[in-house]
């Protein structure tokens, strides 16, 4: 029982520090916030986590885990087709854009990349570098399946994609406009399609 309540209070940590970061930042999260929000006192949130860096690095692994496990599944899914597996990876993309306080993590911590701990900065790299990674994989299947069709690199395309949706969200946050995600996932449609 005791190991189930502390594994839930763990995630209350992570969850409510997830959303304090992809509100206002890493530099405006601070353990006291953390506490009052789970519902514990301060030095508790010491007993599962040593420090706010710590509970950084374990949200953005956590995060980052999330993404590379979803999108792994899809991709090995051999019902679902390029078009399909590239509409789900748009899925977290639409979601954020609905919430006007929220948007990708890691895009967040990349606006203050300068002042993170090393160890975040190295997550955050991983995952947009996983990100680009993986998009160059799926360019490359549904090229190989002959249903996207496009005229730049894999990587170019992967890089101007990502950098889109993430630059999206956070125009989307200023103008409260969902609707600009919506326009980005077009193009980057109609830039797979043959008949550009």
């Amino acid at each position: 029982m005791n190991n189930k309540i502390e594994i839930s209070t763990k995630e209350k940590i992570l969850d409510v520090a997830l959303e304090t970061i992809q509100k206002c930042g890493f530099s405006e999260m601070t353990l006291q916030n953390i506490a009052e929000q789970v519902g514990i006192k301060k030095p508790s949130i010491l007993y599962h986590f040593p420090s706010k860096n710590a509970i950084g690095v374990a949200v953005v692994k956590r995060y980052h885990e999330y993404f590379k496990n979803a999108m792994k599944q899809a991709m090995a899914d051999n019902t679902k087709t390029p078009w399909e597996v590239l509409d789900l990876y748009f899925t977290p993309f639409r979601q954020y854009s609905k919430q006007a306080d929220r948007v990708c993590l890691c895009g967040v911590l990349a606006s203050e990349y300068e002042s993170l701990p090393e160890e975040i900065k190295n997550i955050v790299n991983e995952f947009f570098q996983w990100h680009h990674e993986w998009i160059e994989t799926l360019l490359e299947h549904g090229q190989k399946e002959k249903v996207f069709s496009f005229l730049h690199s894999k990587k170019d395309l992967a890089a101007m994609f990502f950098s889109a949706l993430q630059g999206g969200l956070l125009s989307a946050r200023v103008s409260n406009n969902p609707g600009e995600i919506e326009n980005i996932i077009n193009a980057i449609q109609n830039t797979l399609k043959s008949d550009h």
